[in-house]
């Protein structure tokens, strides 16, 4: 009874920590095609202009990516012991009280899953929007100096720092060349 009892909280417990990480993997994935840094993967610089760099940036998705590997590996052990688990607790209860400790399985971790996913959903919404917002320029930091009247790409552009750059609709390959030449 004592040996059963254990089995089965294991069975349950592995059961859960399976369905937890494939929700968790989901929810990295799905970062990583909004291109979406979760909240866990920002750090602080010294600089906090450097927190705006395609360098940081691109740190930050090779975080998300060993992230997700990481995430990989721990689901399969997981696996592992629930696979295990579960032949275990076959073998010590008939088949009939085998189904219906896995329908209790089932109906004790699905909320629990639920929950996880909805935490999920809103942390992606909130992090969509949040992203979207930093997206916004604050165009108030140019303060053109010149006689030139700029353009509202060129504001934008300034507005977004020292390695930002507008890509041409048309690209000159002869002017390019020979301004290097001159140059």
């Amino acid at each position: 009874g004592g040996r059963m009892l254990h089995i089965y909280r294991t069975v349950l417990k592995s059961n859960r920590r399976v369905a937890e990480i494939g929700s968790d993997i989901r929810f990295l994935k799905s970062c990583r095609t909004k291109d979406i840094i979760p909240k866990f993967l920002w750090f602080k610089t010294a600089n906090r202009n450097l927190s705006a760099s395609s360098t940081y940036k691109g740190s930050q998705r090779r975080f998300l990516n060993v992230e997700i590997n990481s995430k990989y590996q721990l689901l399969n052990e997981q696996k592992r012991i629930h696979r295990s688990s579960v032949e275990s607790l076959q073998e010590l209860c008939s088949s009939d009280l085998f189904d219906s400790l896995q329908q209790i399985i089932t109906a004790v971790c699905q909320p629990i899953i639920e929950e996880k996913e909805q935490t999920h959903a809103g942390k992606l919404q909130y992090l969509s929007l949040r992203f979207q917002q930093n997206n916004v320029v604050n165009r108030n930091v140019v303060k053109n100096l010149s006689t030139r009247i700029l353009s509202d790409d060129e504001i934008d552009c300034l507005a977004n720092g020292l390695d930002y750059g507008l890509v041409p609709k048309r690209f000159d390959q002869m002017g390019t060349i020979g301004n290097i030449e001159q140059f």
